[in-house]
């Protein structure tokens, strides 16, 4: 089943799928609280279950300094090359901005999906301070991105 909607900034057809309707629905609703499970640690009872495949995050050893150490977990597991890719691609502007970044893998609708989360932490006004993300169907093909919120 297929969906089509007209742009309204522009004059461009959008197909959408059911599977990707599903996919949107599922982050409008879910999105914030999972932004503050991979981050805070907190809200985890209220998300649903999920993956985690990869991460880059900034920490602190000592409360007077700021960020003073990286822990990254590599993708172990396979996972489809544009999603690998998106990864690879982030990880590697990483090392010029304060960046975490979070690829997790949720099964919706019988499918996997992965979402991958940029947090940016440089109030720059420009890259730095992004913080979005970007959501991959089962295939690696890539559903849409989006602005987070903190």
């Amino acid at each position: 089943m297929f969906l089509c909607l007209i742009s309204i900034t522009g004059f461009k057809i959008i197909i959408l799928d059911a599977q990707r309707l599903v996919v949107r629905q599922f982050y409008e609703e879910n999105h914030v609280n999972l932004y503050r499970a991979l981050v805070y640690g907190k809200c985890k009872n209220l998300v649903p279950k999920y993956q985690r495949i990869a991460s880059l995050q900034l920490l602190k050893r000592s409360v007077s300094v700021g960020f003073d150490c990286v822990a990254i977990e590599r993708i172990k597991q396979s996972v489809p090359q544009s999603v690998s890719n998106a990864f690879d691609r982030h990880f590697w502007y990483s090392q010029w901005t304060l960046t975490q970044l979070f690829l997790i893998k949720i099964p919706i609708n019988g499918q996997n999906t992965f979402f991958l989360f940029i947090l940016g932490f440089g109030d720059d006004g420009w890259d730095n301070d992004a913080n979005f993300i970007e959501v991959f169907d089962e295939q690696g093909e890539f559903i849409g991105a989006s602005y987070l919120f903190k």
